[in-house]
């Protein structure tokens, strides 16, 4: 059994969401000032190094809406941080109200800076074929990959896209 953490990227910074958000994300960039979340009423997105983290972030922000929209599929968008313009690298801040690793962030990270996609089927494991269209069509590289939870802690690797087919990997965190 791998950890999920194996799939994390030196230098990636991930935010996670309903997976119908992702193709705006692929398109215009996590946008700032879409964030649910407001210090001194200014909206910021909140991201993390840890892939973990970002589920654990959306299902705690997220879980209600998924369980009304009946998909409990999460799209964890990875940005590189080498990508993003410095302006703003250098306002990230530490996550006030996070226990776990985490930041936020009040400038939108754009399109380009995106690096990896993983699709998070937390209930079913049907492959989401319209992001891996989505991330084949992309400007830039992604790497796309499609996780399914097994509960109790655990994902498995239903195929990573960006490469030829690989045999499914029990996955934890």
């Amino acid at each position: 059994m791998k950890p999920i953490n194996e799939l994390e990227k030196k230098g990636n910074l991930y935010h996670a969401t309903p997976i119908w958000k992702v193709e705006y994300i692929l398109e215009d960039g996590l946008r700032a000032d879409l964030g649910e979340k407001h210090l001194c009423n200014i909206p910021y997105q909140c991201i993390t190094p840890y892939i973990r983290v970002a589920i654990e972030m959306a299902w705690i922000t997220k879980g209600k809406l998924l369980r009304s929209a009946e998909q409990f599929v999460l799209g964890i968008v990875g940005f590189s941080k080498a990508r993003l313009p410095e302006n703003v690298r250098e306002q990230l801040r530490e996550d006030p109200f996070l226990y776990e690793p985490g930041l936020i962030t009040f400038m939108d990270f754009p399109p380009e800076s995106i690096d990896q996609v993983i699709v998070a089927n937390l209930i079913h494991d049907n492959p989401d074929t319209v992001v891996e269209g989505l991330c084949r069509n992309s400007k830039h590289p992604i790497s796309l990959h499609q996780i399914k939870y097994e509960g109790r802690g655990k994902f498995v690797s239903l195929k990573r896209l960006s490469t030829p087919s690989i045999q499914p990997a029990a996955i934890s965190l």
